[in-house]
């Protein structure tokens, strides 16, 4: 993370090429795509005057996402997903959850045509929480997160029949992208509905 925050801080094109070129390394790519994100998000996005605290996640902005334009990409992007795509054909758990977690980066920023690669990952046999981290971005970033992986990871987190405070939050959390989802009245269809406790 040291590194990542430092040649953030740098912002020059050569600092952007340090990340670019480790984006596949298994230890520092995920910090690499999250320096390209940042780097990206301080030029093109500035913070919006009064605003101490960005909200997140940022549903203005994902408003503003789902209808611009859909086509605008990054090279930042395209090598993050890039790389996304070959850490999940590694075949390992952790090749897949550091995949996911390029792909949560590349989605922020534009990204074209792609949302093929983040419905695949999405569906990923992963932890409710990573899957939580990567549907957030993918709304806040202006793809539509399916409305059944919304339901079944209610499923999971319920499942237990008890919720701690930090299950809880993690369902509001999945019920507040309920409208950003491909079917937001899908909880009060009987074929989704979530188990009686």
């Amino acid at each position: 993370m040291d590194y990542r925050v430092t040649l953030t801080a740098v912002g020059t094109k050569e600092a952007e090429a340090v990340f670019l070129n480790h984006l596949s390394d298994a230890d520092f790519g995920t910090e690499a795509a999250m320096g390209l994100q940042v780097m990206w998000q301080e030029s093109n996005e500035p913070r919006r005057e009064g605003r101490v605290f960005q909200p997140w996640p940022d549903f203005e902005r994902a408003a503003a996402r789902r209808f611009g334009d859909r086509n605008a990409s990054t090279n930042a992007a395209e090598a993050i997903l890039a790389a996304a795509t070959a850490a999940k054909s590694e075949g390992t758990r952790e090749g897949l959850r550091r995949g996911i977690k390029l792909a949560g980066c590349a989605v922020l920023l534009p990204h074209g045509e792609k949302s093929a690669i983040f419905a695949d990952l999405i569906i990923s046999d992963v932890e409710t929480s990573l899957k939580l981290v990567l549907a957030q971005r993918m709304v806040v970033g202006g793809e539509v997160v399916p409305s059944t992986i919304i339901a079944a990871s209610l499923r999971v987190l319920v499942a237990e029949r008890w919720l701690g405070d930090h299950e809880v939050a993690q369902a509001f959390d999945w019920l507040e992208l309920l409208p950003f989802s491909d079917n937001p009245m899908t909880l009060l269809d009987r074929s989704t509905s979530l188990p009686r406790g």
